[in-house]
Formats: C-alpha cells, sequence, structure tokens
C-alpha cells in the first residue's frame, strides 16, 4: 500500500507469483494480481540464475499487462554497468491513457492510446537506443548512444511534437492555477 497525503491509497495486490525452472536453464514466471482496480499480469522467463545474480548475460522474454496496458520485453543485455552486448526491444500499448491517469489519481497530461517502441543494440563500446513514443497527438523519440543506465557518457537527440501545442500549454496553465 502507498499513502500520499489527502490522497486515496494505492493498493498493488500479488494473488499469485510462481518461479519454476523453465526452459534452457531459465526461470519460468507466472503472476497475477492488480494495482487499485487494474487487473495485473505476468509470464515470461528470465535468466539463468546464474545470469541474474552477476548481471551479466541476462535474457528475458516478458509479457505483462495492467489493465488493458500491456508491455512486451524480448532479448539479452551482456551486462548492466558499463551497459554493454544489448540486444533487447520492448513494446507498450495502451487504447486510452487518460482514463488510466484519473483512475489512478495521477493527473491527466495526456488523453488517447499510447504506443512506444523502444530497441537497444549494441555497436562496439556503446549501446544504440531508438525510443519512440506516441501518446495522442503527442510524439517523441530519443535516439543515439548510451554508455551506461545513468545516461553519462551518452550521446542522445530527443525530439517531440505536438499537433496542437498552444492549446495543450493553455491547458496546463489552466489546470496550475
Amino acid at each position: 500500500i502507498y499513502r500520499e497525503a489527502k490522497k486515496p491509497d494505492r493498493v498493488v495486490q500479488l494473488d499469485k507469483l510462481s518461479i519454476a525452472q523453465g526452459q534452457e536453464e531459465l526461470l519460468a514466471l507466472d503472476g497475477h494480481g492488480k494495482v487499485n482496480a487494474f487487473p495485473l499480469s505476468l509470464k515470461g522467463e528470465v535468466g539463468p540464475l546464474k545470469s541474474l545474480l552477476s548481471a551479466r548475460d541476462m535474457r528475458l522474454a516478458i509479457q505483462m499487462s495492467l489493465g488493458k496496458l500491456a508491455l512486451d520485453v524480448k532479448g539479452v543485455i551482456g551486462r548492466l554497468d558499463p551497459l554493454d552486448g544489448a540486444a533487447l526491444t520492448l513494446k507498450v500499448e495502451q487504447p486510452e491513457v487518460g482514463a488510466v491517469l484519473k483512475a489512478l489519481d495521477l493527473p491527466v497530461i495526456a488523453t488517447g492510446p499510447v504506443q512506444v517502441d523502444t530497441r537497444l543494440k549494441d555497436v562496439g563500446a556503446l549501446t544504440q537506443l531508438d525510443l519512440n513514443l506516441t501518446v495522442g497527438d503527442l510524439k517523441a523519440s530519443a535516439n543515439g548512444t548510451l554508455k551506461t543506465l545513468s545516461l553519462v557518457g551518452s550521446n542522445l537527440k530527443f525530439e517531440a511534437t505536438a499537433a496542437d501545442a498552444a492549446r495543450r500549454v493553455r491547458h496546463a496553465r489552466a489546470n496550475d492555477a
């Protein structure tokens, strides 16, 4: 339970989580529960255990959902720090983010469908990042290279566009008042 003054509690409830031996020394994960009223599910494989403990040569294939939000992560990471040997994809989809933000009692900073498509790829001493995000009529991207997960030594280009940016700024100012 997460408690914030003058706000309803946020409750994460894990009804089931099983971790079993999967294929090729991977750990098979299967679980479900809820976050507030949103159903939560998790299924996939990670590992091998020795790799997870050493944070090297990790493989993962995980599908997770929270309500209608779907997350799919697949790939490998050779090393976390410095980031090396990555070949990873992450996809996120949600048909209407505004209702979710409101139900979680968070500021509704955007409405409409959400789509995130991210790829990490090893390019020698660095890791190529290609991230594309769409939320309704907002579009954002981050492209370039990473040296570590902390962004130190990174070379990234960020872009963002909105179909009606002036309306969004007026809306944000009205909500701040």
